[in-house]
């Protein structure tokens, strides 16, 4: 039953000639995590307790501030600000004081006087100080899924493949991010079969956009000013869209 779920966005994606499917289904999924994590996982104790290490990254936290539950979000905040503040009690801040340069009256003095011992700093437990984004984690997880669930379809249905030998590829960071992981379930000839048709799809999908750009451009000369849009209209934010690269996370 959970592979029927993940596999029905995959179906959906590739049958509207979707410009990058896992885009829009990553997109779909961050909605649907903060939608749920304001409907109940605020008052979620283990998810609660899970952000003890983890809180969420600039863009993430821009996203929540967008959302309309304010109430939610300031209950959430403030358990993080617990967290933070226990943080602060626990760990050593003087090691984060760069080392002052020694004087020359100093060192002379060092000749002559040993110094006294002095404490070790360094926090050997430093997970404290280590915030990662608790929904890029989770999104980094469900891209791995969807890539699993992609490959085991094209491997295992027929239909399927006829549709993915029809989609427009994916954007530059899924499209290496599939071929990258490809290997992991695909052997020999049909791995090499999967790479070859991936990479002619991507290259073809990407030669049309760019002509569909081409002609956007020359839609600005007016010569072409009464010549149809044909399919540009969209080709910058198609274009955005295609060419982003893996950053990383």
């Amino acid at each position: 039953m959970k592979q029927q779920i993940y596999t029905l966005p995959i179906w959906e994606r590739f049958e509207s000639k979707s410009e990058c499917p896992f885009c829009e289904i990553l997109e779909e999924t961050e909605e649907s995590y903060i939608s749920g994590m304001f409907g109940n996982m605020t008052l979620d104790k283990e998810f609660i307790n899970s952000l003890k290490n983890s809180s969420f990254c600039s863009i993430h936290f821009a996203c929540l501030m967008k959302y309309r539950d304010k109430f939610g979000l300031a209950l959430l905040l403030s358990q993080l600000l617990d967290f933070e503040i226990a943080n602060l009690k626990s760990i050593n801040y003087r090691k984060y004081v760069p080392e002052q340069p020694k004087g020359a009256f100093h060192r002379f003095l060092e000749r002559f006087i040993s110094p006294a011992s002095t404490k070790d700093y360094k926090d050997t437990n430093n997970e404290s100080t280590k915030n990662s984004c608790s929904l890029c984690q989770y999104l980094e997880e469900r891209e791995q899924d969807f890539i699993e669930i992609l490959i085991q379809l094209w491997k295992d249905n027929l239909h399927f493949r006829s549709l993915y030998y029809n989609s427009k590829g994916f954007c530059l960071e899924h499209f290496y991010t599939l071929v990258e992981h490809a290997p992991r379930f695909l052997e020999e000839q049909e791995l090499d079969n999967f790479l070859d048709t991936s990479y002619e799809i991507q290259f073809q999908s990407m030669k049309e956009l760019n002509n569909d750009l081409k002609w956007f451009i020359k839609k600005f000369n007016y010569q072409y000013s009464s010549k149809p849009w044909n399919n540009s209209r969209d080709s910058l934010a198609r274009s955005i869209l295609k060419i982003k690269k893996r950053k990383i996370r």
